[in-house]
């Protein structure tokens, strides 16, 4: 879906950003000091169960596009709970700023697209020739800039808009240009401002080549968070997945934003009037959200508010103002924050608030598959409820999921489940979504023991404040192929052992900047990250709560030596430092990343 500057877009934030503090004593953070930092590093907001804002991790924090509807727009904002904005900037800032105000005085986060390709002069580019040295230096000019204006007030910015569609010849750049291109505004946003978070350029869909070759090509070298655009079925697992399976095919560990994604209003029925049967486009908003959560997502921007595709994709009649029903609802208080519960399936289950039935995309709905069952005391492992997934109809796997809010980062976790697995059926246990950086990671545990209940339990420790719980039944090939499950528990937090130290540290060097990478501690929940100008310290601890990597330490000078040492953190404390590696920040690099 490509963006013009007039659309409206609605914006719903859900984790963290990198925590940076003030360089301190090489010691290591009490575990209360360091819930502390979470807390305030996840946004976290005590709030009822009747759809108030519960902060950046929980809940759908909504935003738009200012579109001159002044007064009207900013309380519609309010009324989804927003958090958010996304706009196009430019330097037309008289123009720009009396539209933007408001919102900054209302204390809305502008999150506006700027770009190479609009307002920024491409001198004597030639994509033939591979000519982009004139491009970039008034990019970095164009960047510079806007940054400087808005500092302050603006502390996130998103990179382009779809560039693997772009069809303007004199406008294209490769994957690799893209890279050039957010290095170059990312060095020149931590160097003004070391708070303002960029985001990579958005691809139109999460599985194209053009995203695989930016994070081939280093992307996530140079960007708070690698950016996707998302649409329809693109929520399907199978599509949904690829950019984490690219990231950690390349070593990259950052989190992700869906900064563009939506459904046609029109999908809840069909050209007859009736209902659509395919459930999954009815049932879109809740199952999207959920999807969300399960790959751990950072944000995500919901296309539009007011729409532009005749309405396809507003929540807002545009002509009258009212709401579109029912996906106005279901973003307002369908995303909120859910501790876990009915485990044990006693009560009623809602499927747009409760256990979620994942049906895949783009197929017509199939006869129900998992079946909430009350007041049968001889068939449930503890009381008279309990679900049962028919594994037997087609051999897909059945799956339902449900979101447990309310952890505690860097904390450990079980969950545990009885089930009852029958006629060649096999039954798995999951926990997923706990980890923003590594979104396809689940841990599991599968039985297929017939005639008798079995517990299944597995322990996580979660880096944002969420899980997913999902249960599965795959398999059988007959109608008597079932899984039923029954009393699912989360048990409470507790601190697990500190993390060992991170292994493969390594440096890439640039202009003023070292980037380090490394493989993942487990357990770790983030990173302190430690500086020293020798090898044997005293080391300062100058960045904590670092989220994912490669991280790019930008407080350095050109053609000094530095130290590092990363280590992890989780709720049992800091762990062990990783071995000290070297880095001489400089034009050309010095030590390569793996």
């Amino acid at each position: 879906m490509s963006f013009r500057i007039a659309k409206s877009v609605i914006a719903a934030m859900f984790a963290a950003t990198v925590l940076h503090a003030p360089a301190s004593a090489d010691s290591a953070p009490t575990p209360d000091a360091w819930e502390r930092a979470q807390a305030k590093l996840h946004g976290a907001v005590v709030a009822d169960d009747v759809g108030q804002p519960t902060g950046l991790p929980d809940s759908a924090v909504i935003g738009i596009t200012p579109d001159h509807r002044g007064s009207v727009t900013i309380q519609r904002v309010k009324d989804l709970s927003a958090g958010a904005i996304r706009n196009g900037v430019t330097r037309n800032y008289a123009d720009r700023d009396s539209e933007l105000t408001p919102w900054f005085e209302a204390g809305v986060p502008v999150h506006p697209v700027i770009s190479p390709r609009w307002e920024c002069p491409r001198g004597k580019y030639d994509i033939d020739k591979n000519e982009m040295s004139e491009w970039c230096a008034n990019w970095e000019s164009w960047c510079r800039d806007i940054f400087t204006h808005y500092k302050g007030k603006i502390f996130y910015y998103i990179l382009d808009n779809e560039p693997d569609l772009i069809s303007d010849k004199a406008a294209v750049y490769t994957p690799a240009q893209a890279v050039e291109f957010t290095r170059i505004a990312y060095l020149t946003a931590k160097t003004i401002d070391p708070r303002i978070q960029i985001e990579s350029p958005p691809t139109s869909a999460p599985e194209t080549q053009y995203l695989r070759d930016m994070i081939k090509n280093g992307v996530g070298n140079y960007c708070d968070k690698i950016g996707i655009h998302i649409y329809g079925s693109q929520i399907d697992d199978n599509r949904f997945v690829r950019p984490w399976e690219w990231m950690s095919q390349y070593h990259v560990y950052k989190p992700i934003s869906m900064s563009e994604a939506g459904v046609a209003v029109t999908w809840g029925r069909g050209p007859d009037g009736k209902r659509d049967p395919q459930l999954w486009r009815r049932n879109w908003q809740q199952l999207y959200y959920t999807q969300l959560k399960r790959f751990g997502v950072s944000q995500t921007i919901l296309f539009s508010l007011y729409g532009t595709y005749d309405g396809d994709f507003s929540y807002v009649t545009p002509d009258t103002d009212m709401p579109v029903q029912p996906i106005f609802n279901e973003v307002k208080y369908g995303s909120r924050r859910r501790s876990f519960a009915n485990g044990g399936f006693e009560q009623p289950n809602v499927f747009q608030r409760e256990w979620t039935i994942v049906y895949p995309a783009d197929k017509d709905a199939a006869p129900e598959t998992a079946s909430f069952v009350r007041g049968d005391n001889a068939g449930a492992h503890g009381g008279s409820g309990y679900v049962k997934l028919a594994t037997g109809q087609n051999g897909d796997p059945v799956t339902i999921r449900r979101i447990a809010a309310d952890l505690k980062p860097g904390y450990a976790y079980t969950l545990s489940g009885w089930v009852f697995a029958q006629g060649g059926a096999t039954a798995t246990l999951a926990a997923q979504g706990f980890d923003q950086t590594a979104g396809a990671k689940e841990v599991a545990a599968t039985a297929s023991t017939a005639g008798s209940w079995r517990k299944l339990s597995v322990r996580f420790v979660p880096t944002v404040s969420w899980a997913v719980v999902e249960l599965r039944g795959q398999g059988g090939g007959s109608p008597e192929s079932t899984v039923k499950w029954d009393d699912i528990t989360l048990s409470a937090p507790s601190a697990p052992r500190k993390s060992a130290a991170p292994q493969d540290l390594s440096t890439l060097t640039t202009d003023c900047l070292v980037t380090l990478r490394w493989t993942p501690a487990a357990d770790a929940a983030a990173y302190n990250i430690y500086r020293a100008a020798s090898s044997k310290g005293p080391f300062k601890r100058v960045h904590t709560g670092v989220i994912g990597n490669p991280f790019t330490d930008w407080g350095v000078v050109n053609g000094q030596t530095y130290y590092y040492r990363v280590a992890p953190v989780n709720g049992g404390g800091e762990g062990a430092k990783s071995a000290p590696v070297a880095a001489t920040p400089g034009p050309v690099t010095m030590a390569a990343a793996p």
